[in-house]
């Protein structure tokens, strides 16, 4: 809604065209120099090139699960504050505390591969049914009176949230490494991205042309309240919960691989990493409830940067 129905489709095809590019030239510099995506920063530009690409890659991660955070917050606010349910904030951050802290300890991401699918699904099956929600408005309602095509005031704020929208590049060579015909991994990457170009893109639209420039920043807070979507909602906070270990990881070990890299192997050094997941976990939950009061604008900037 920052950027009108026309605008933001525009902008989001040009990011997706922008994203297809840069995630096929990356896995072809991997084709020929194999190797994490700090060493291909080394290979390229050398020591300075490792660090800027492992502190982008570490940043950027850092702020998607802090985004995620986020949602979780807003979400559960939509779902209880109508039933005078909701806690006080500072409960709701311990909760998130005492969930999120054992989640960082995860190292082993092949004991997650069913948490992750179901999270996946768990979020198709919510925007399946937010969409649903939103053609139902307007086969009863017509378009909202507000809609417009481009937004000339606030256009500017959707670039870096249509750059977030394809968020992943971390996972772009483990799953590279993982075919078993890298090959064709300029191909099944392009048709991903158009698919998932033409999903958000129909998403958001109906989305906008339901409910107008009030839409909800977390779309699946838009509906009016019935048991259906606050199933959805709760469902939606289960679902970033189960992705949170994969979200983070290439932070965790990128940063521990900079700690630790002198550590002899030991329980101790195990708790000292654990450590210092908390520690990561307690700067973005500080980092959440600060950012949450304009969420948009936090998801625009992680996109710019």
């Amino acid at each position: 809604h920052n950027s009108g129905w026309a605008g933001g489709t525009i902008m989001m095809v040009a990011s997706a065209v922008v994203s297809t590019i840069g995630i096929c030239k990356l896995g072809d510099c991997h084709a020929l120099a194999p190797g994490s995506y700090p060493e291909l920063g080394r290979a390229a530009f050398g020591t300075w090139g490792y660090w800027v690409i492992a502190l982008q890659i570490a940043f950027s991660q850092y702020c998607f699960g802090t985004t995620h955070m986020i949602f979780i917050t807003s979400t559960l606010q939509a779902a209880l504050t109508p039933y005078n349910l909701m806690p006080s904030m500072v409960v709701v951050y311990l909760a998130l505390t005492a969930i999120y802290i054992p989640l960082s300890w995860v190292r082993r991401l092949h004991n997650m591969k069913i948490t992750n699918a179901l999270g996946s699904l768990i979020q198709i099956v919510c925007i399946v049914f937010v969409a649903f929600c939103a053609m139902q408005v307007l086969h009863e309602d017509a378009l909202h009176t507000a809609v417009v095509a481009f937004d000339k005031h606030r256009w500017v704020s959707f670039l870096g949230t249509s750059v977030f929208a394809f968020e992943g590049i971390a996972c772009v060579l483990p799953i590279r490494e993982a075919m078993a015909r890298p090959e064709t991994f300029n191909g099944v990457v392009s048709g991903m991205i158009v698919v998932l170009a033409m999903m958000l893109i129909g998403f958001g639209v109906v989305c906008y042309l339901a409910w107008g420039p009030g839409v909800a920043a977390v779309a699946l807070n838009a509906p009016e309240a019935s048991f259906g979507v606050r199933l959805a909602q709760a469902l939606y906070v289960v679902a970033v919960f189960c992705t949170y270990p994969i979200v983070m990881y290439p932070t965790f070990a990128i940063c521990e691989g900079q700690v630790f890299h002198r550590v002899p192997f030991s329980l101790k050094r195990k708790w000292l990493k654990n450590l210092l997941r908390t520690c990561i976990v307690l700067s973005q939950l500080a980092l959440a409830a600060v950012a949450a009061s304009d969420v948009e604008m936090f998801v625009a900037l992680i996109g710019a940067v």
